[in-house]
């Protein structure tokens, strides 16, 4: 009976090698359908190079050098205003009408400023909003488990290039 029991540990000890090769081979299989695919674009690469960015910057400037024209006007008026003040050639009306002009464009001037800051916030919360709302469906179409930005903010500290995708993503935002 010794010999039997001896020949039986010789063929289990190669049928349990197969059947913990099998049983890691199902394991690594199972374990790398599990992997999550991931990517990242360079958040400020695409806020600057975005299409609506910079049709953005251009309706602000028209609104802006709209409103600096206005004010240029208003103060070249003031500037001929001024020098007939001090004079001492204007009467009392000039003096009135210089005064009432004088705060008619400090009160346009300090309205612009404030309105312009305003725009320009208008304008950057716009296109945030357009870049998160584009990568979150850009990640959907794409499969992908994880999509971070990297803004150089410290949120991201680093990541192997071959996980960016930016100028693919910049050209999906700019075609949308």
């Amino acid at each position: 009976m010794k010999v039997n029991q001896f020949e039986m540990k010789k063929q289990l000890l190669p049928l349990a090698a197969i059947a913990v090769a099998i049983t890691a081979i199902i394991l690594s299989v199972i374990s790398a359908n599990d992997s999550k695919s991931l990517a990242y674009f360079d958040y400020n690469k695409v806020y600057n190079e975005c299409q609506l960015k910079k049709d953005l910057e251009k309706d602000l400037e028209k609104v802006v050098g709209v409103r600096k024209s206005e004010l240029d006007s208003m103060q070249l008026e003031l500037s001929f205003m001024s020098n007939k003040v001090q004079s001492g050639s204007a009467n009392q009306e000039e003096l009135n009408q210089f005064e009432d002009l004088k705060n008619r464009f400090l009160t346009y001037q300090g309205k612009y400023e404030e309105e312009n800051i305003r725009l320009k916030e208008q304008y950057f919360n716009q296109i945030r909003t357009k870049i998160n709302e584009l990568s979150k469906e850009y990640a959907e179409e794409h499969g992908f488990d994880y999509f971070f930005s990297a803004a150089g903010d410290g949120s991201l500290m680093y990541a192997d290039k071959s996980e960016d995708v930016t100028e693919d993503f910049l050209e999906y935002v700019n075609g949308k």
